[in-house]
Formats: structure tokens, sequence, C-alpha cells
């Protein structure tokens, strides 16, 4: 890689609620941003969610969308971006434009949706199925997130040369609390003490009601709150 590389990163998933891509994104590019001899070019609808996120820097680009439909995005909108910005690279999540004036970066999370038919419907196993299978053949870099996901790729698409990079954890995670003071703030806002807590999107694969189930059938609610945050899907 040469100095001054110009980079593209498809943001529109912020542009939605919150989920595990948009955590990817925003942990990975916030330590790549660092890197001076990068340009970094971030593409999203509301570019203001972004800019609060990436922050003001010179090697760091936004560039707003002139459409929120997910098709005009991928056929013109970034096409046309990637062009006019002379991108080298462009990072996507999952499924790439056809048309291509620069190399690929895709990373796959995952490919559940084949692993576990049954908690997606059919015409979204249909679709997806091409447009993950012909978007990974497309790419110059195929990312994945786990040994389990890889082998995954490999076998539903044929594709073994998918690079693990790992999800890490925030850093945040390790700052120093004052776990008392914390509890006694948690106590008086919500009105609960010792809580199990499950983080995640409300869809049937996810699997809420195999947790509630347990935490029900072993009674666990006489000493425990079950607390669940997330939007649904």
């Amino acid at each position: 890689m040469t100095n001054n590389l110009k980079i593209f990163v498809d943001c529109h998933v912020f542009d939605g609620s919150h989920q595990g891509t948009t955590t990817y994104i925003r942990g990975l590019y916030q330590e790549l941003i660092k890197d001076k001899n990068k340009q970094f070019f971030f593409g999203a609808n509301d570019i203001s969610v972004i800019q609060e996120i990436f922050g003001t820097a010179g090697n760091v680009h936004y560039l707003k969308y002139s459409s929120q439909n997910k098709v005009y995005r991928l056929l013109f909108d970034i096409p046309r971006l990637i062009k006019k910005n002379k991108i080298d690279y462009a990072h996507f999540q999952y499924i790439v434009p056809p048309l291509k004036y620069c190399k690929y970066v895709n990373t796959i999370h995952d490919v559940l949706f084949l692993d576990y038919p049954e908690y997606f419907p059919l015409s979204y196993r249909i679709k997806n199925r091409f447009l993950f299978k012909w978007s990974a053949k497309h790419s110059d870099i195929v990312l994945t997130v786990s040994e389990y996901s890889k082998k995954q790729i490999q076998k539903h698409f044929g594709i073994k040369n998918s690079t693990i990079t790992p999800n890490a954890v925030d850093r945040i995670f390790f700052e120093p609390y004052e776990k008392e003071k914390v509890q006694v703030e948690v106590k008086s806002k919500y009105n609960f003490q010792d809580y199990w807590i499950y983080i995640s999107r409300w869809e049937p694969r996810k699997n809420h009601h195999t947790l509630l189930e347990v935490f029900t059938e072993n009674e666990f609610y006489r000493n425990y709150s079950l607390v669940l945050v997330g939007d649904k899907s």
C-alpha cells in the first residue's frame, strides 16, 4: 500500500437503528483514521451521525448519498462517488456495487440465514444467497469475524481465502469505575439491582424465547431481574 491511499467506507448502516455492523465499522475506523498517510471517505445519508463518530481531521472526509433507496445507492450513488474521488479501496458489508471502479473489501459477518433457514423468510434467503455469493466473488478482499463464519462462507460460497478480523473489545470496558456507585444509580433509575442483561435486536433467531424459558423454569426470577435491550428488527 502506498501513502495517501484513498479508502471509501459505506456507512449507510448508521442511517438506521444501531446494530453489530455499526459497532464493527465504528471501532475499526476510529483506529484506522489515526494513520495520517491514508485518506478516508465515509458515505451516508445523514453525515452528521458519522461526523460525531469519526470527528474532524485532515484525512477524514464525508460524502452524502443523494438517495435513501438502497438499489440506487449501490447502482449509482456509490460508484459515482468512488469514481469522482479516485478511491483505491472501498469497504462494504455483505453486498458490493456491480459497477467497479476500485478494489473492493467486503466483510461478511455471518451467513446464518443459510445455516439456520428456519429463522428467515424464503424471499430473504433466495435474494441474499445470490447477492452475498456474487458480492464475495467480486471482492478483492473478503473479511469475516470468526473461524466458524470463515468455514461457512467457504462451504456455501466456495470462498477459500477469506481473512478473519476478530471483533475487539472497546477500551471503555477496561476503564475503572465505582461498582457500588453504579449499582445505586441503576437501582434508583430502574428499580432493580441484581440482574441478567441481554443486548440484541428482537427477532426469532436471537432466541429470547429460550432465555425466558430458562429464566422462569429455573426460578432465577426469585433473585434476579431479566433486562432485555434492543430494537425490533
